[in-house]
């Protein structure tokens, strides 16, 4: 299920976030509210985080939709993972929200430029 969801990154930056469960379906979900990045738990109920940003990535319309990894892990090799899987930057939990939203900012801004 998509859900439109309140956050500090609309309050703050006038952006719409809408939040998923779980990364089932994720293309299908993606396809309700074409997103122009994605923050993606690599913590799941049910699959790996890394598999859902490579199936993300893996699809023709959201190959070039960047991601933004977060998780509680800080190990440096889930940091490799989550770019090896196709993230544009990782973020350790919890969250700073004006690092979070630097983050989305500046990958959006690069994004805007290289098109």
């Amino acid at each position: 299920m998509v859900k439109k969801v309140r956050s500090e990154l609309e309050d703050e930056a006038g952006y719409n976030v809408y939040s998923m469960n779980t990364g089932d379906g994720v293309l299908d979900k993606l396809n309700q509210v074409n997103p122009d990045l994605i923050i993606l738990d690599l913590v799941l109920p049910h699959e790996s985080g890394f598999q859902v940003a490579k199936e993300i990535k893996s699809s023709p319309k959201y190959k070039n939709t960047p991601i933004i990894a977060t998780s509680l892990k800080k190990d440096d090799i889930d940091k490799h993972i989550a770019a090896l899987s196709g993230a544009a930057a990782y973020l350790e939990k919890p969250i700073n929200t004006q690092d979070l939203l630097f983050r989305v900012k500046d990958i959006l801004s690069r994004k805007e430029n290289n098109q």
